[in-house]
This record gives structure tokens, sequence and C-alpha cells, in this order.
């Protein structure tokens, strides 16, 4: 089998609702993401998949649905004041977290017909997660 990873950066901020510690509060991140692709054999040019292929499916649907986006909760009551402000946001059926980021933009890939196999996303450079099915086939969560 073979693998390719593509690394991918982006803006946002976020809080999460009904959450304790500090990251209750509004704040941000440079995240950075890696996206690992996969298929049992390379194509005529030896690739995988093109990285500049990957660049224009997956990156520009990134810079235009995510970067420089405040992710909510659906329940968080602010959605609604920053959308009443005409502020862009991306909500969530729940707190935006790394594992909520990693399980979102996998499904997101398997939509845009990509074969990934597993998704890191990483919100500074000590803390991330990553998401891959447990058997190996994509199960899409409903995104609001």
């Amino acid at each position: 089998m073979f693998q390719i990873v593509r690394k991918f950066e982006l803006a946002y901020a976020h809080r999460l609702w009904g959450y304790a510690g500090k990251c209750r509060r509004l704040h941000g991140h440079n995240a950075m993401v890696e996206v690992v692709l996969s298929a049992e054999s390379i194509d005529e040019s030896g690739f995988v998949r093109d990285f500049s292929e990957l660049q224009r499916q997956l990156g520009s649907w990134l810079d235009t649905h995510w970067d420089h986006r405040t992710f909510l909760c659906q329940t968080d009551p602010l959605a609604e004041i920053l959308r009443q402000a005409g502020e862009e946001i991306v909500v969530f059926q729940r707190n935006p977290t790394c594992e909520t980021f990693a399980q979102s933009l996998f499904e997101t890939a398997v939509q845009l017909g990509l074969p990934v196999c597993s998704v890191r996303f990483y919100e500074n450079t000590r803390n991330g997660a990553e998401y891959r099915p447990i058997s190996g086939e994509p199960v899409p969560m409903r995104r609001v």
C-alpha cells in the first residue's frame, strides 16, 4: 500500500461551550492539519494523488470554508450573536475540539472523493487529534 501526507495550515477561533477549563473563553489558534491518502497502487505518473491536485481540492475547500472562521457548538448562545453581527461561523453539533475537526475534515475529504485513510488536526505544536475509521470504511457524521 502507498500513502502520501499533505499538510495544510489555517487560522481559526473557537470556544468550548459548557467546559470548565480556560478553553471556555473565545480564543484563536494557528492549526496544522495532516491528511493521509492511501492507494493499493500508484498512477502512471507515479502518484497516489498529485499534491497540487490535493491542494486544489482540499486546500481550496479549507481556505473557503474553515480558514479565519469561528467554530462553535450549536448550543453556544454566541453563535446567534455572531451570525447577527455578520460573522461567518461554522457550527458543529458538539464542541469544536481537535477530535471534532479531525473527524469532520475526514468526512469532507471522503465527500470530495479523496482516498483518505486518516486526518490529524493540531491546534498548536503540542496538541492534536487523529481520526481514522475503525473498520477502514468512512462513516460520515451528520454536520450542522
